[in-house]
């Protein structure tokens, strides 16, 4: 929510001005009723967030003219306000941030909050948001959705680079393991993965002489697609050899 530059609520109304506080929640919206005679609310009553119910709870009140209703500025966003306005209440949407609270309070809760809310309205100690048109709102959403994406692709494409970097993997790498190998289940143990991928040492033996060469090179190419960038070079074949012991 955009906060104007430090608008500030004052309350020059006539006596018979009522205050409303509204702590409001997805599914039901808790008002409290404070006349500008009176002490404390008159009553607190917890409604459904049903539109109907609430023109015609706030209807009973009195005139639109004399209802003076505040909300706090959250995911609600701007509708009961622009509701309000089509029915004639000035409703104020309040800066979060900017509400004052005691020292040593610990709880809180529906009625307690919205008696706040009309309490502090009617002594003008709150700073008004500002209420920008539809239009100006969907665009601002929009911008405001492109930027989340933006910083979320960017995080994520640091954890994924930074969990291939720790385990040898680049990019490119990756990206040829997971289309050529597909299901690594289908591979017993890590020595058929060796064979598959040509990593084994050739081998001509014979009687009780044992003679090893270099790699086969006789399995999957792709897998090998450059020795000198590529992480399964030879020199790592070893590496792979511990795998899945």
């Amino acid at each position: 929510m955009s906060v104007s530059t430090r608008t500030v609520v004052r309350s020059d109304a006539a006596p018979s001005t009522i205050f409303l506080g509204l702590d409001v929640h997805k599914d039901s919206v808790t008002i409290a009723v404070l006349p500008s005679d009176a002490a404390v609310p008159t009553h607190v009553d917890k409604l459904s967030y049903d539109r109907k119910k609430l023109r015609r709870y706030l209807e009973r009140l009195g005139p639109a003219a004399t209802l003076r209703a505040c909300y706090e500025a959250s995911s609600a966003g701007y509708v009961l306000q622009r509701e309000r306005a089509t029915w004639g209440i000035a409703c104020t949407v309040i800066a979060p941030p900017l509400i004052a609270t005691k020292p040593g309070v610990q709880r809180a809760h529906d009625t307690y909050d919205a008696s706040q809310l009309a309490r502090l309205f009617r002594a003008g100690e709150f700073t008004a948001v500002h209420v920008p048109t539809e239009a100006d709102e969907r665009v601002r959403d929009l911008v405001r959705c492109r930027s989340t994406f933006q910083r979320e692709i960017l995080k994520s494409r640091h954890y994924v680079l930074k969990f291939l970097a720790r385990r040898g993997l680049d990019t490119h790498g990756a990206m040829v393991l997971a289309t050529e190998l597909a299901d690594w289940r289908r591979f017993g143990s890590a020595r058929e993965l060796m064979a598959y991928f040509g990593l084994v040492p050739r081998e001509h033996s014979s009687a009780e002489r044992r003679r090893r060469g270099s790699i086969t090179k006789a399995g999957n190419s792709y897998v090998r697609y450059d020795h000198r960038r590529s992480p399964w070079s030879p020199s790592r074949a070893s590496w792979w050899g511990s795998c899945g012991r």
